[in-house]
Parts: structure tokens; sequence; C-alpha cells
């Protein structure tokens, strides 16, 4: 997976959590949070298999 799809992933997570703290709806907030935290543990998920589709150590 190239760094541009990874940077586009992050700029996602980011934007849903600017999102979440603008809104005044407590429900899109708390959605828009699920959502990012689920972006984030894919993104995790991602570059482990990555790190090691390259034979490196996952990275924390």
């Amino acid at each position: 997976m190239s760094e541009d799809v990874l940077a586009h992933i992050r700029e996602r997570i980011e934007l849903a959590r600017r999102l979440a703290r603008s809104t005044t709806d407590r429900e899109v907030a708390r959605l828009l949070e699920i959502m990012a935290d689920e972006g984030e543990a894919d993104l995790r998920k991602l570059e482990q298999e990555r790190s090691t589709d390259f034979g490196d150590e996952p990275r924390d």
C-alpha cells in the first residue's frame, strides 16, 4: 500500500475527529469518534501487514 493511500486514511481520521469536536449533535459526535477509532485500528493493521510483507518488525 502506498504512502499516499496511508496519508489519505490519516487525513480522513483527522477530519472525523475535527467534525466530532465541531458538531453540536452528541450522537453524531459519538459516531464520528467511533469511525475515527475504527479507522486508526484499521490503519495499524495495514501498517503491521505492510511491515510484515517487507520483513520488518511490526511498528507500535
